[in-house]
């Protein structure tokens, strides 16, 4: 069959499917943070370029997508927009009303990175989410992939300064910060002060928005995954009902691909706040605010030491903090 998907490529549906995937829609595939909570796409994608891809077969692959901060802007203002009106809570903040994935990033420097941000366009962004998580949206940022302060990134930096709004680290199996993104040991964990929690994002499967999947990504077309956590338990420990990403789908099935980054930590928080939520309204309890959502998930957290190696290759000068990880004890 031919599938076409929104945006340049494959990278929203692979988030969504962190996210919400529901392995019941299929004999085979995989299961997201929280199975079967409502997505809605909304494009900012804009500009697509085709490049040659960095595997050693097959054709160019359109994997790049841009687009103008200003889209980004009022994408953000139309989904606060759209939001239902939850009523308030005891402090006067608005009650959850949607829960916001962004797994995208500019640059406060150099200005002529293709990804800049200046200061003007960092004020409109922060302003428009901290506006929006007064309607009662939720925030999961990405911290970004390019071994440096997540501090110089956007949105990744607003999570530090709005409450209810969160910048997601990936960390891998063994409790320490990625150190490679498909191989390419250039690309690691962003750190600093800004990453406010970290989640599973080495080698996390999910779907994917384009037929079959690429032999030279290291997937055995006729291996059967069994079901287990992405995330694994060293890095996310005993309990529930917060279950990390999880796959029984055959590599070589259509539609499904292994990705590390950020960008796949960031959803396995917002399913968490999904997940809250869920439990909230199961118990007849009021919905909490994007505030406390924040709060919550920061008290169900554990803290593990610094990797002895500066974060898998930091520099020197940079002195990492413990790392702060979601835990999967009852909320």
């Amino acid at each position: 069959p031919v599938y076409t998907y929104a945006g340049c490529g494959t990278h929203g549906t692979e988030v969504a499917g962190v996210l919400g995937a529901k392995r019941e829609n299929a004999p085979l595939g995989v299961e997201g943070v929280a199975p079967g909570a409502q997505l809605v796409s909304v494009k900012v994608l804009n500009y697509c370029k085709s490049v040659q891809s960095d595997l050693k077969d097959g054709p160019p692959k359109t994997y790049s997508g841009f687009s103008y901060l200003s889209g980004v802007v009022a994408a953000i203002n139309w989904i606060a927009a759209q939001v239902p009106n939850n009523g308030v809570d005891g402090q006067g903040r608005r009650r959850l009303s949607a829960v916001a994935n962004m797994s995208i990033l500019w640059t406060q420097n150099p200005p002529n990175n293709p990804s800049y941000i200046p200061p003007e366009g960092q004020a409109a962004l922060t302003s428009a989410i901290s506006a929006a998580v007064g309607k009662g949206i939720f925030f999961s940022f990405a911290a970004g992939n390019l071994s440096e302060d997540a501090c110089i990134f956007y949105p990744a930096k607003i999570g530090s300064l709005v409450s209810g709004a969160m910048a997601v680290g990936a960390i891998t199996n063994n409790g320490e910060p990625m150190r490679d993104v498909l191989g390419d040991s250039s690309k690691k964990a962003s750190y600093g002060p800004c990453v406010e929690i970290w989640a599973p994002g080495q080698g996390v499967q999910s779907t994917a928005a384009f037929p079959g999947i690429l032999p030279d990504q290291g997937i055995d077309a006729n291996t059967i995954y069994p079901l287990y956590p992405l995330g694994g338990p060293s890095a996310w420990g005993p309990g529930v009902p917060v279950p990390p990403n999880t796959s029984n789908m055959p590599a070589g099935l259509h539609l499904y691909l292994e990705s590390s980054g950020s960008s796949m930590a960031a959803p396995h928080v917002a399913g968490a706040a999904l997940l809250l939520a869920r439990k909230r309204m199961l118990t007849n309890q009021p919905l909490p605010s994007p505030a406390e959502i924040e709060q919550t998930i920061m008290a169900k957290t554990k803290m593990l030491p610094p990797p002895k190696d500066k974060y898998g290759g930091l520099p020197q000068k940079i002195t990492p903090l413990p790392v702060k990880i979601l835990t999967v004890d009852q909320f």
